[in-house]
């Protein structure tokens, strides 16, 4: 009898575990994601890559501007130029930054993108873009977004997520998470800065409603998937795998166009 009580207890333990356990699925088209949606969702999606990415992506062999670009640029400024990391970073981070803000000629990841992000937000509690983004390109990131068309769910307006920081530095602090119409800027502890949002939005983390995050590093799912888990929210991670070909496919040029 004692057995069976403890073969009980530990059942329903694994049940309660599993109610507030995250899960991290693939897939290859953001259509895909429509399986995940209900009106019992809320859904935070990241920009790069599984939004939208530059125009230069699937044309251009160093796929100028890219989150890719980025990475092979650094690493080709070390090899070839004899930078230090350091340097190296600092010197992309200028030439990123002019681009994005200046430059850059946003398109869909995939040409249904903007449908299917509509159906989301129709469908759903809310949709909201997690981004890595800097501060610096909030205007450009709201200008992308309406160059394409793509809305995310309100509330329209700006303010820390971050109750120790006033509104002016979090607004120019990268490390400190900011909301503004819709998209979450957040470099570091990004389920903290959701969480938070969440608190300010319903008054307390919604334990009824389940977390359907969308991104295509998958390091990145999976740290936000776990990062979830302590607040005893149910969390899906979707792994986006639409642009690995364009990833795989980069050749680093050292010039600029």
């Amino acid at each position: 009898m004692q057995r069976l009580l403890l073969n009980i207890g530990m059942l329903c333990f694994l049940s309660l575990s599993f109610l507030v356990e995250g899960r991290v699925r693939e897939i290859s088209s953001i259509s895909e994601a429509l399986n995940h949606i209900n009106k019992k969702t809320i859904v935070f999606s990241g920009t790069e890559n599984t939004q939208m990415h530059p125009n230069t992506v699937g044309k251009t062999k160093d796929q100028y501007g890219s989150e890719q670009w980025g990475a092979a640029r650094v690493h080709y400024l070390m090899e070839e130029e004899g930078l230090s990391f350091e340097e190296a970073v600092e010197k992309v981070k200028r030439e990123y930054a002019d681009y994005m803000i200046n430059k850059m000629v946003p398109e869909l990841v995939e040409p249904q993108t903007k449908e299917v992000l509509d159906k989301i937000r129709e469908e759903s509690v809310g949709l909201y873009t997690l981004t890595s983004r800097r501060k610096a390109f909030k205007e450009a990131t709201h200008r992308h977004f309406k160059q394409l068309g793509i809305k995310m769910s309100g509330p329209y307006e700006e303010f820390s997520l971050d109750d120790t920081v006033d509104h002016a530095t979090a607004e120019s602090d990268d490390n400190v998470p900011f909301y503004s119409n819709g998209v979450i800027f957040a470099r570091v502890n990004k389920p903290e800065a959701v969480m938070r949002f969440l608190q300010l939005k319903y008054g307390t983390v919604p334990t009824d409603k389940t977390i359907v995050f969308i991104d295509d590093k998958e390091s990145t799912v999976n740290k936000f998937v776990d990062g979830c888990k302590k607040y005893g929210v149910q969390v899906i991670g979707l792994r986006y795998s639409a642009c690995d070909e364009h990833v795989k496919k980069l050749i680093p040029s050292g010039k600029l166009p």
